[in-house]
């Protein structure tokens, strides 16, 4: 079963001065990655002098939080000419299948590979495709540009706080050792030398901490290891802006059964 996870706040956050239902700079990283939470964050940086933000949390939420932070969501509309706009490449899988050899097509899709062919521009004009082994999904994009500014985070300042060593995926730990990554021991390698194989950063997280600690190509970010209540005070202190990037937990799948005495679904509670 995929549930999913769900976020929540401690009631032990109030250790760290923070009054979630007062506080109006404070965020969760489930609001900020839907269009209204990240229009609120973006309008309160643009309408206040904010200097520092911090992010608790260093695992996937927290450098996401980040990374939406620097580049805005995937299809977010930037200016015209704005270097930093996001662009897809598409690709047109349904053509890529006639040109298969029979041999081809007797491999399963999913171990298929394709050669890099543009999808026609008249059939997708105006629209953002994204095309993988035949299936579409059309995208809407969040419009932003011309709405709010978004900060080029040039004189801000964003921290990213942990607690426990970050967890990285590394197919190898030859591959781990190039970069410099030790934070791990034997219980994380998998049967099949894979370091951190489901709860390790990937993908856009993962590059954006290579940008920060190993490749240090990223000066706007920084780390800051604080394991106790006290020290997590101190790093937020003089933040502007807080992001809480912790506490998610499994989305409960409620289980039903029929009572035939009251004619009705009910819950079954387990102690």
């Amino acid at each position: 079963m995929a549930g999913g996870g769900q976020q929540s706040v401690p009631e032990d956050i109030k250790l760290l001065g923070i009054k979630p239902k007062i506080n109006k700079n404070f965020f969760i990283a489930d609001d900020i990655m839907k269009k209204e939470g990240f229009f609120k964050l973006l309008n309160f940086i643009n309408n206040n002098k904010v200097k520092e933000i911090s992010i608790i949390g260093g695992s996937h939420s927290g450098l996401s939080s980040a990374w939406m932070l620097l580049n805005g969501s995937a299809m977010y509309d930037y200016k015209e000419n704005d270097q930093n706009k996001f662009n897809l490449d598409f690709f047109d899988i349904e053509k890529q299948e006639n040109l298969l050899t029979k041999s081809e097509l007797n491999i399963p899709k999913g171990n298929r590979k394709y050669k890099v062919i543009p999808l026609q521009k008249e059939k997708y004009k105006n629209k953002h495709i994204y095309s993988e082994l035949g299936e579409e999904f059309e995208y809407k994009p969040w419009h932003i540009g011309g709405i709010l500014n978004h900060p080029s985070f040039s004189h801000i300042k964003i921290k990213i706080i942990y607690k426990n060593d970050i967890k990285v995926n590394y197919k190898s730990r030859e591959e781990a050792m190039m970069d410099g990554y030790t934070g791990f021991n034997k219980g994380a390698i998998n049967s099949k030398g894979i370091i951190y194989p489901f709860t390790g950063l990937r993908g856009d997280a993962k590059e954006l901490w290579r940008k920060i600690k190993v490749l240090r190509s990223e000066k706007r970010i920084e780390f800051v290891k604080a394991d106790n209540h006290i020290l997590q005070k101190q790093a937020i202190k003089n933040s502007n802006v807080i992001i809480w990037a912790c506490g998610y937990e499994s989305r409960p799948l409620p289980i039903l059964e029929y009572n035939s005495f009251t004619n009705k679904l009910e819950n079954i509670n387990f102690k």
